[in-house]
């Protein structure tokens, strides 16, 4: 599902390289999502995933280092540093099947390459030390039951933001 919140130029890059996920692998579909003004709830399902595989067996086992042959770049640029970059995804027929660390490292190095882009090209805010933070609260949901409960939460997370902390408008109402 595609929802966002008080949508902006960066927003909608970060809508745009999400939807390419089911790209990158012939076992990825995604669920529930939503881009909030400051980061990313969503579901992504790796369909016939051997959750007890590493990265390496194409599984999705969270929190396993990536290997060495692994696609990415260093997490860390910042707009005055250039970092590698893997390229966007492949056209057409879609890959063979891929890791939950894979995506988000991919997912992660697209993203940041373009919001540098962004920064110089279009006077978007400059972030310091990195876009994302180090790791993403990744979490394998296991019943029926926790799925219903994490989508509703992720439906309902652009009504919280109002009252959000980080929300600078915080207390007042906003405008969709």
């Amino acid at each position: 599902m595609r929802d966002t919140c008080l949508p902006t130029e960066a927003g909608h890059m970060v809508l745009r390289w999400w939807e390419q996920l089911p790209n990158l692998g012939s076992n990825v579909e995604l669920d529930e999502y939503v881009v909030m003004p400051n980061h990313l709830h969503g579901v992504i399902i790796l369909v016939d995933a051997d959750l007890h595989a590493g990265p390496e067996n194409h599984g999705a086992h969270v929190g396993a280092p990536l290997p060495e042959t692994a696609v990415g770049a260093d997490l860390c640029v910042g707009p005055d540093q250039q970092g590698a970059h893997i390229g966007a995804p492949p056209r057409g027929q879609r890959s063979e099947p891929t890791s939950l660390p894979r995506l988000i490292q991919w997912f992660k190095t697209m993203t940041t390459h373009e919001y540098m882009g962004g920064v110089k090209a279009s006077g978007w805010p400059r972030f310091r030390p990195r876009l994302w933070q180090g790791s993403c609260y990744d979490h394998i949901i296991r019943t029926e039951r926790e799925l219903i409960a994490i989508r509703r939460n992720i439906r309902e997370n652009p009504l919280r933001w109002a009252m959000d902390e980080e929300n600078p408008s915080r207390g007042t109402i906003l405008a969709e």
